[in-house]
């Protein structure tokens, strides 16, 4: 009997539809398919599933509920009675929503998974190093608006305390995760960011993925997302070098969306790498 592994069983768990992408025109298509009621995930190998940086590192040590819970508490707890030493209290969070976001940009595991509002940013994502024509990535695009709605539709047949509809929720985004949202557990699915963001963060046009209920994944809660909610887009890398140069003349690159040193030195890197006779024929000038 063939065994199925963890992350078949969890794939299972998705109800999502499949769009497979065998040229960049259908690609392009697709893309510019989507209004802006929807937010994407760009990964780099199409067998990965939606799974945050806390869950990533809890599932190698046997992920338990109790667990997760553990590790948030402790890291939110350390990171802001310390984090002061680094930075001028003036520019530190003032909701958890904004601590769980400033550590997820400085590396620390957290429940919240990468979104952005571009689904071309999300392609540059997917894109990695493409040095393996074989290899398959993804794009997950997701209905935020409609997972949104369903969710305070949630909190209105089951408390008597929810008072926002979806426009006033989106205006108040930190107020509504720290006192609602992460007052649970809920098992809900939410899509959101704090008000005060990192320069990098609106560079990248980012948002947040996030299971209202620390106990639960994110995969856990997907079967109740709105019907035709989710979608994975599959790309085959075959065509790779044509997005890496559409990409490069929308201005999509990791100087742009970085903005640092480590950004430009990416480009530099996918120089080499996407335009190795480019590369060849300015390095057999300079040594002339």
């Amino acid at each position: 009997m063939k065994r199925v592994t963890l992350m078949q069983r969890l794939e299972i768990k998705v109800m999502h539809k499949v769009i497979e992408i065998k040229d960049s025109e259908s690609l392009i298509k697709i893309l510019r398919s989507y209004d802006t009621g929807w937010s994407f995930r760009g990964q780099s190998s199409a067998d990965w599933t939606l799974r945050p940086t806390l869950e990533r590192m809890l599932d190698s040590v046997n992920w338990t509920p109790e667990l997760a819970e553990k590790c948030e508490n402790y890291s939110l707890l350390k990171f802001s009675s310390k984090a002061h030493h680094y930075v001028d209290r003036a520019d530190l969070p003032s909701t958890k929503l904004g601590w769980l976001s400033l550590m997820q940009h400085h590396g620390i595991p957290t429940r919240l998974l990468d979104f952005t509002e571009s689904p071309f940013i999300a392609l540059f994502f997917a894109l990695g190093q493409i040095d393996d024509t074989d290899r398959r990535c993804a794009i997950w695009a997701l209905n935020y608006r409609e997972l949104n709605k369903s969710s305070i539709e949630y909190f209105k047949n089951n408390t008597t305390t929810f008072e926002y509809n979806y426009s006033s929720a989106q205006m108040n985004q930190d107020s509504v995760y720290d006192n609602i949202l992460d007052s649970g557990p809920h098992d809900i699915l939410w899509v959101t960011e704090p008000k005060i963001s990192n320069l990098r963060m609106e560079r990248q046009k980012g948002t947040f993925l996030l299971s209202c209920n620390i106990q639960k994944r994110i995969l856990d809660l997907t079967p109740m997302l709105p019907l035709g909610s989710i979608h994975k887009i599959i790309i085959r890398m075959s065509f790779a070098n044509e997005i890496y140069e559409m990409l490069k003349g929308m201005g999509i690159n990791h100087s742009i969306l970085y903005g640092d040193l480590d950004g430009l030195a990416k480009d530099i890197k996918d120089e080499l790498i996407y335009q190795k006779q480019k590369c060849n024929g300015l390095l057999k000038v300079n040594i002339e």
